[in-house]
């Protein structure tokens, strides 16, 4: 009776600290939603300067960048949940040594992976500019220049998914917000700035965005760092780390691929088949549907590490409560911004953009992507339960089925209705989805 006692105090010790965390949700969740409401009102404020100051074309070849840096984050091979996810449940002191190895693990592998991504954006620039990208206004020197520098700045911006994503297991969801919207105002504000007094072009804005995300991945790896203190030791690359998470971060790799092809291969498609000025116009219409979808963000960021908490401490009771209140406040959240911004869609973008051609052409198109993507949102917390549980065959057999129906459709119904069936591809499949 001796020797177990001390193990019930430890497992006590483990379930208060659990059931005492689950407060902190609500904290989290305001925190979530301050952030995510500055930096779109950010986004909102500084597009249609981007748009005006550099030209509809240069937009769209951002909206391809960010596109591709979409699709590059398959080399995250889910290792960013998989931080979120492991720190979450390291709720006790003896275990921080682990974590401090486990962080120093993979920090040295998303270090190596950036500058994989630089050189393969080098290597692939001249492709991009000569063969990929058709342009009236943009010389190819021009373009080849920007995916030179676009690559860099996906690599300076990489190494913050594991940074934040470890943050964010250990319950700092506030100082991320803080930083992110920092950097957020400081790559807005300050892009406009420069094109406006300095240079109105697309290389000038590239070099700016470099700047600000080498200053957040500093920053978010000094924040880490501090918050990851202790440990019996200074923390080391470890294979044994990497053996203990590689089948959650397997499965969470074979769901990021086939997500990030569901989601991107719109805009890598019409990239393709359009030209630029109306891929423009989809990118805009994109731009919308994101930062409309980004209302649901907040709520699963917070819910995510109680749920790998409770599921680690095993309180079943807690998990199903928790499950239900969240499920039901993204659908009070999401269903009725869907509805409105679906049926004033032309009159948000008027007065967004201020640009009535832009508007007429982009509002049909933003109607169908908000109806998917508000259909994709009511997912988002069962799919944080299975991800607690560590259960990631459910998805990757979904999204391999996916993937099979979706890519020809989207296929097919783009290169006959160009932008607008690219859009309703993406509407149907998130309905049978």
């Amino acid at each position: 009776m001796s020797k177990t006692r001390p193990l019930l105090r430890v497992r006590n010790n483990v379930l208060l600290k659990a059931v005492s965390a689950v407060s902190s949700v609500k904290r989290n969740i305001i925190a979530n939603y301050a952030g995510s409401i500055w930096i779109s009102l950010i986004s909102l404020l500084v597009v249609p300067l981007y748009i005006k100051l550099m030209g509809i074309e240069s937009y769209g070849l951002i909206g391809f960048f960010v596109s591709l840096q979409s699709l590059l984050a398959i080399l995250d091979m889910g290792l960013g949940t998989t931080l979120n996810r492991e720190m979450a449940r390291f709720i006790e002191e003896t275990e921080r040594q682990n974590a401090r190895d486990l962080m120093r693990t993979l920090e040295i592998i998303y270090w190596i992976v950036a500058v994989l991504i630089a050189a393969l954006m080098a290597a692939l620039a001249s492709f991009v500019a000569n063969s990929w990208i058709k342009s009236t206004n943009l010389s190819t020197d021009t373009i080849y220049q920007a995916a030179t520098i676009a690559g860099l700045v996906i690599a300076a911006r990489w190494p913050v998914n594991a940074y934040s994503g470890a943050l964010l297991g250990l319950q700092k969801q506030a100082l991320v917000n803080l930083v992110n919207c920092v950097c957020a105002t400081l790559q807005g504000v300050g892009a406009v700035a420069i094109l406006w007094f300095v240079s109105p072009t697309i290389g000038a804005f590239l070099l700016w965005q470099l700047a600000v995300e080498i200053i957040r991945t500093g920053t978010f790896a000094r924040i880490l760092w501090l918050n990851l203190r202790g440990g019996s030791e200074g923390p080391s690359f470890k294979v044994q780390r990497l053996a203990e998470v590689w089948r959650f971060s397997a499965g969470m790799f074979g769901i990021a691929l086939l997500s990030i092809i569901l989601a991107q291969s719109d805009k890598i498609l019409l990239s393709k088949f359009l030209p630029l000025e109306l891929f423009g116009y989809y990118t805009l219409a994109s731009t919308v549907a994101g930062a409309f979808l980004s209302i649901v963000a907040p709520i699963r960021v917070a819910v995510f590490p109680r749920f790998s908490q409770l599921v680690h401490a095993d309180i079943t009771a807690k998990i199903i409560s928790l499950y239900h209140r969240s499920s039901q406040l993204v659908s009070v959240v999401l269903i009725p911004a869907a509805g409105i911004l679906a049926m004033f869609s032309q009159m948000v973008l008027q007065i967004w953009t201020g640009d009535a051609t832009a508007a007429r052409i982009a509002s049909p198109i933003l109607v169908l992507l908000v109806i998917g993507h508000a259909i994709n949102g009511l997912l988002h917390i069962p799919y944080s339960v299975q991800l607690a549980y560590g259960w990631t065959s459910l998805a990757l057999h979904m999204n391999v089925a996916s993937v099979i129906l979706f890519i020809p459709m989207l296929a097919i119904l783009s290169s006959k209705y160009g932008a607008l069936g690219a859009a309703g591809a993406w509407a149907g499949f998130n309905a049978v989805y």
